[in-house]
């Protein structure tokens, strides 16, 4: 399956302490171009080690009730991404160190057993 680039950038924007709005982050990731927004979802949670419940994709925010208070709205997981290559993300500090990656499995094989069944050892 083909693989495409996507970026992420916070939903919030920054400012600075003079009021001035800073450069907006952004991190690429991965995804394959058929993925939904939950497995874009996934893709993030692991990148940063988070759990993905706590991972919201936002298409923008929304005033409601009488005070007009936004509220975000967020993505259908179960869509696929189709065009779209760009996400706001709440829930996740981007700026955070990557998770470490698991180690690589070895190709190597195995040691042989014993007879039984034991690791040879010494033999």
């Amino acid at each position: 399956p083909a693989v495409t680039d996507i970026i992420l950038e916070p939903a919030l924007a920054s400012t600075s302490s003079a009021k001035q709005p800073i450069e907006p982050l952004t991190v690429n990731v991965k995804v394959f171009e058929k993925s939904s927004f939950g497995d874009v979802r996934q893709v993030i949670a692991r990148r940063f080690g988070v759990e993905p419940s706590i991972v919201r994709l936002v298409a923008g925010f929304q005033a409601s009730g009488d005070n007009g208070e936004l509220h975000p709205v967020e993505q259908e997981y179960d869509e696929r991404i189709g065009r779209l290559r760009r996400f706001k993300v709440l829930g996740v500090d981007l700026t955070a160190p990557e998770a470490p990656k698991p180690p690589r499995r070895s190709r190597r094989p195995l040691p042989p057993l014993g007879d039984r069944g034991d690791p040879a050892v010494g033999e």
